[in-house]
């Protein structure tokens, strides 16, 4: 007897089913994740998820489009078509959504550009070079009032009353004109906000573009809380703010200016049509170019942290049940003793009942 015992309790207790609780979750998770065009970078996102509260998003590129226009060019004493040679000189060999638009519309107008030497970017504030021996600089007003570049008052006033995104330009420290950039919202950016604020769910705005341009997103996608004119630091420190108020943040942006945003929040998240260090910083990776996926990562990493749970309480509980049983702890008063094939059997049952609990994953709703 002691040795059917000593067998049953060391059949019992093999942990297969604990040790298969959260890999088999996850395994199953990551890939209904990828089939949905989500990919998981780290696997702490689904204990993190659970008790996120708050999600900020970068504007241009993730709640709009980012494919950029050239709406309107307005050179101030010189010449369109040199306006338009130093701006695409200057942005040709910028990653940066308004340079691609600055290109496209060269190009429309057959007008190339020039080699540009000492190219240094600004993050969230503009670029700098040096153009066939001139200085060049192109950026944001608040960029050319920390160098002190004057803006005569009538193209100031034009420019506070343009809707868009606005590009300066100088050379050699004199204003030269701006471009006018227009973006549309993307179409599913509406549904996701409502997602989100039904989930409980703070949305906020953090851009480095015009306070105009992002109180008008913010008014049309109705979000209350949007910060504009920020550099990329800011934006970081937008994220650690809401963390010391004890807020679980997730970061969601593409571009170079919100690396920084995105290794700091709770979880970064990252469109694939991002930049390299973008997508290296954050903790999920959108495939699809839709916005909506950003709820579907959400409601997933719930959903897979919840059957994790689930795998875990049914190993303890297992082993809880099984252990004094095969022990003999009904022997003296019923005279029971667990077969070490029941024991043996039971074990087994409890590691494909964890099994096919992960794999309801692959049928359950997103």
């Amino acid at each position: 007897m002691a040795a059917n015992v000593f067998a049953a309790v060391l059949a019992s207790a093999c942990p297969c089913a604990m040790g298969l609780a959260v890999p088999m979750a996850a395994s199953v998770g990551f890939g209904r994740a990828a089939e949905n065009g989500i990919l998981i970078n780290n696997a702490d996102v689904f204990e993190r998820v659970n008790k996120v509260n708050v999600v900020i998003f970068d504007k241009t590129g993730t709640l709009t489009e980012g494919k950029n226009k050239i709406g309107k060019i307005a050179p101030y004493k010189t010449q369109e078509e040199e306006f338009i040679k130093f701006l695409v000189s200057i942005q040709n060999k910028s990653e940066h959504p308004f340079a691609e638009a600055v290109r496209i519309y060269a190009a429309c107008r057959k007008i190339k550009p020039e080699e540009s030497f000492s190219v240094e970017a600004l993050p969230g504030r503009g670029i700098t070079a040096i153009v066939d021996g001139y200085n060049v600089l192109c950026g944001s007003m608040d960029l050319f009032e920390s160098k002190k570049i004057s803006i005569p008052q009538d193209a100031r006033h034009d420019i506070n009353e343009t809707e868009g995104s606005i590009m300066l330009m100088a050379v050699d420290n004199i204003f030269k004109g701006y471009a006018v950039l227009t973006d549309n919202i993307r179409e599913e950016s509406y549904t996701l906000i409502e997602e989100l604020k039904k989930m409980d769910i703070t949305p906020i705005i953090a851009s480095g573009d015009r306070q105009e341009v992002v109180k008008n997103v913010a008014e049309k996608l109705n979000i209350e809380c949007y910060y504009s004119e920020i550099l990329p630091e800011d934006k970081k420190q937008i994220v650690f703010k809401n963390k010391t108020f004890k807020k679980k943040v997730i970061m969601v942006g593409d571009g170079f200016n919100d690396a920084a945003a995105l290794a700091e929040a709770d979880i970064g998240i990252s469109l694939a049509s991002g930049s390299d260090i973008a997508i290296s910083s954050s903790d999920i990776t959108l495939t699809r170019n839709n916005l909506s996926a950003v709820v579907d990562a959400i409601k997933l990493s719930r959903t897979i942290h919840k059957i994790i749970k689930q795998n875990l309480i049914w190993a303890f509980v297992y082993n809880i049940m099984i252990i004094p049983l095969a022990a003999g702890v009904f022997y003296k008063p019923f005279g029971i003793i667990v077969p070490v094939y029941f024991a043996g059997a039971a074990m087994a049952m409890s590691s494909v009942s964890v099994v096919m609990n992960s794999l309801r994953l692959r049928k359950m709703k997103i």
